[in-house]
């Protein structure tokens, strides 16, 4: 019974350290900058970018904080290093991206 409890003890000492670590601490996490919002001024929102396409997404749209590579960022600083919202349909006015809702339009 005591070398039972024994090696409990033990496995959990090895394993709990590892269960103790924040996200952004484990193994092929984002980094933290990356998922830390940042502060933006009042009526500047804060907007997804994703950083393989430079396209920036709202929140409430399908794509926010889902891409795989991204980072936070305020609306006014992504259009400022040319980040540029969805494309749309000149056509319908509606997005082009697959599954954004209807009737949306550049985020």
């Amino acid at each position: 019974m005591i070398r039972s409890i024994v090696a409990i003890v033990a496995f959990l000492s090895l394993t709990l350290p590892a269960w103790a670590q924040s996200p952004t601490q484990m193994p092929g996490a984002s980094t933290m900058s990356s998922m830390t919002l940042p502060q933006c001024k009042t009526g500047d929102p804060v907007v997804w970018i994703n950083t393989h396409s430079n396209v920036y997404y709202r929140q409430g749209t399908k794509y926010y904080a889902k891409t795989s590579h991204g980072r936070y960022a305020c609306l006014s600083a992504a259009k400022a290093a040319g980040d540029h919202g969805p494309r749309v349909s000149a056509a319908t006015g509606r997005s082009l991206m697959p599954n954004q809702g209807p009737g949306t339009t550049s985020q």
